[in-house]
């Protein structure tokens, strides 16, 4: 059983599988009562905020969850949940989600997401993570699926994407990571792909762990430091 969880992206890097192929990291994620909480600081060049996730396991097959962060979003960006500086807005992303095993070491996901309220734009989103570990590499690969469904006009339109993350135990509480995502514009092709990177670290101390990453959300286009952001994240899990 893990000691604690940074949503289903540090599932996938916070431990070796086992040999016969099933990932016990999916099983602790899902044991019956389970309750996870994350808090992140996340800090952008236009925008900081804090973002608040929680999951309860209804069983070993369903999760529900209430989440703020890009991290839920499988986004590398800042500025969700509550801002704390440099605020247009007061508050900025929540979402109602679920989470559906499907496999030893594939899990569903669909979510109603307000990115943004007064107006709100609303999007429903559908997704999966792929987890593929072999000794102390780990990986895992999420495509999305987002459909705007409320006030497309604010840039909430149809979009597809795919993020992919790396990681490796160094030492036995904690190791590195990378990440990279691609995404693409459905209703306007012409102006994407956008790709983002980041690296990060993490650490296991008892029941909480620990995360930090740094990284940028354009990388192909752009050199401008407004595309930096940094994340650290506290996450607990019962």
């Amino acid at each position: 059983m893990s000691r604690g969880i940074i949503t289903c992206a540090v599932l996938a890097l916070a431990a070796p599988a086992r040999a016969d192929g099933d990932d016990p990291r999916l099983d602790a994620g899902f044991d019956a009562g389970r309750v996870t909480l994350r808090g992140a600081a996340e800090v952008g060049a236009a925008r900081s905020s804090l973002a608040l996730d929680g999951w309860y396991a209804v069983n070993a097959r369903f999760q529900l969850g209430i989440t703020m962060s890009h991290d839920a979003r499988r986004e590398l960006a800042a500025g969700r949940g509550l801002c704390v500086d440099r605020c247009t807005e007061r508050f900025a992303g929540v979402a109602a989600e679920t989470r559906v095993r499907l496999g030893s070491q594939l899990v569903g996901r669909a979510a109603i997401d307000t990115a943004r309220f007064g107006p709100t734009a609303a999007a429903i989103e559908l997704g999966a993570d792929a987890h593929l570990a072999q000794g102390a590499v780990t990986a895992q690969i999420s495509p999305v699926l987002r459909l705007g469904i409320a006030r497309r006009d604010l840039a909430n339109t149809d979009s597809a994407a795919a993020l992919a993350q790396l990681g490796v135990r160094v030492w036995p509480t904690g190791g590195v990571l990378a990440a990279t995502r691609i995404g693409v514009s459905l209703d306007d092709l012409r102006a994407t792909p956008s790709v983002g990177a980041a690296a990060g670290i993490w650490l296991e101390l008892g029941a909480v762990v620990l995360s930090a990453r740094i990284g940028a959300t354009e990388v192909a286009r752009s050199r401008s430091t407004d595309a930096l952001f940094g994340e650290l994240a506290l996450a607990w899990s019962n």
